[in-house]
């Protein structure tokens, strides 16, 4: 036993003996005749059970056990600007929530024409203009629209299909 145990017996055994010497004092206003010894020692007694009751029969609480989760990093604190302002565009994509296809659509040109100049297969200042046999022509009419009013709009199968053509340039 730890000695934490022994003192709340012993507060619980003294606590016993004081309600018992109050019994014995008190007794003779109620009519009530108590022995001092026995008393005292069934308060003792009283007070052991208690603790042992207290102590032993009901079980401590344990650590509460939570779910463990996969703490997955972020894309937007690894990723470069743009494509931490795709993301965010993205992320943002349902209705309500101040999704603009053209943005998107803007920013995944702006993109593209970067990587089709850094792999030297078109002129920087024509960059989409002669993109005609680098690009997939549905990728290529998507990117164009994105100067137009209204953007083509999206499925989830063709912008997974296009982001990975842009990735792979």
């Amino acid at each position: 036993m730890t000695s934490g145990a022994w003192r709340r017996l012993g507060v619980r055994m003294g606590i016993g003996a004081a309600v018992a010497i109050m019994l014995f004092v008190g007794g003779p206003l109620l009519s009530l005749r108590f022995h001092l010894p026995l008393t005292i020692i069934a308060g003792l007694v009283i007070g052991a059970l208690i603790w042992a009751f207290t102590e032993f029969a009901v079980p401590r609480p344990g650590p509460g056990w939570e779910q463990p989760y996969w703490r997955q990093r972020s894309a937007f604190v690894q990723a470069d600007v743009r494509t931490r302002r795709l993301a965010h565009s993205l992320n943002h994509a349902q209705p309500g929530h101040g999704f603009e296809a053209r943005r998107v659509a803007g920013q995944l040109a702006e993109l593209t024409a970067q990587r089709l100049v850094a792999s030297g297969r078109v002129p920087a200042e024509t960059s989409l203009d002669h993109a005609d046999g680098h690009l997939s022509p549905g990728l290529l009419r998507y990117l164009r629209s994105a100067t137009a009013e209204r953007p083509h709009a999206l499925t989830r199968k063709a912008l997974h299909a296009h982001l990975k053509e842009i990735d792979s340039l």
